[in-house]
């Protein structure tokens, strides 16, 4: 082959990858969708306790349904504290806690509110088991976002969709 040839092929394999680069950053735009699972009539609707503390901003709310003696919601509230670690300066943000077990926790900022068990939600409301522990994502309008378990790679999905709508809001 001969290096004319070469030249052509090598800068095209080099130039061609930045020329599409450079006019997807200029002109492209980059929207993420965070499917709504129900919107805010149907969850004030069906429980009243879940449409009083959604007002106006971001929610996370833990619904731990589980007993929680001897630490055994440890690595649920890590979880939790992770989150609030990355996010604790963001005011837009709170974080409500239906448990007992949170109440003795050295809690990273102040954009969290606990609420007894006592007054329960109705996990029906949300599409899960009543005997179950889910995170929850509410976005301002008080729709609902996303449903996680308190696993770590949930919790991963849960910052993903937190990074999204608090840059999108």
């Amino acid at each position: 082959m001969n290096n004319s040839r070469k030249i052509v092929i090598l800068s095209l394999v080099f130039v061609l990858p930045a020329i599409t680069f450079l006019f997807l950053k200029m002109f492209g735009e980059n929207k993420f969708e965070i499917p709504v699972l129900k919107d805010a009539q149907a969850i004030s609707a069906c429980d009243t306790t879940l449409s009083e503390i959604l007002k106006d901003h971001i929610d996370v709310v833990w619904i731990n349904n589980a007993a929680c003696e001897d630490g055994a919601c440890r690595s649920e509230i890590d979880q939790l504290k992770r989150v609030a670690l990355r996010y604790e300066s963001v005011d837009a943000l709170v974080f409500t806690v239906f448990s007992d077990v949170v109440n003795n926790v050295n809690w990273p900022g102040g954009n969290l509110s606990t609420i007894s068990t006592e007054q329960a939600v109705s996990m029906e409301c949300v599409g899960e088991e009543t005997n179950s522990n889910r995170l929850l994502l509410f976005d301002p309008e008080g729709r609902l976002r996303g449903v996680y378990e308190v696993t770590r790679e949930d919790v991963d999905r849960l910052m993903i969709e937190l990074d999204i709508l608090i840059r999108y809001k």
